[in-house]
């Protein structure tokens, strides 16, 4: 037998067919990359989504208190006085409270 055989138009070593497909190893190899990235997607999709919870709630508390100071401006600076802990008026926040602390007044 030729050591050079051709098989289906490619010539190939000590006669030994050109082989299609993929072995049990390289699709076993090639599911654990993919499980490994698809891991790694997912532990970054929810470190990123609970940051989101978190930046969104402060987002949440500088609007009101920015709210806030905007309404006590309006007022005269006599009439501005120490508030304790209070609940806010709105709907969907009345998970939080305000204080005002008045130490100064000139």
């Amino acid at each position: 037998m030729n050591p050079h055989t051709k098989i289906s138009g490619k010539t190939t070593a000590f006669g030994v067919g050109v082989k299609h497909g993929m072995t049990l190893i390289e699709v076993i190899m090639a599911v654990v990359i993919i499980a490994i990235a698809f891991y790694t997607l997912i532990a970054v999709y929810a470190t990123t989504s609970q940051r989101n919870v978190t930046v969104e709630t402060i987002n949440d508390k500088l609007y009101l208190a920015q709210e806030k100071i905007e309404e006590y401006l309006t007022l005269p600076i006599a009439s501005i006085v120490s508030v304790n802990p209070t609940t806010i008026e709105a709907a969907n926040f009345r998970d939080y409270k305000y204080r005002i602390l008045v130490t100064m007044l000139a």
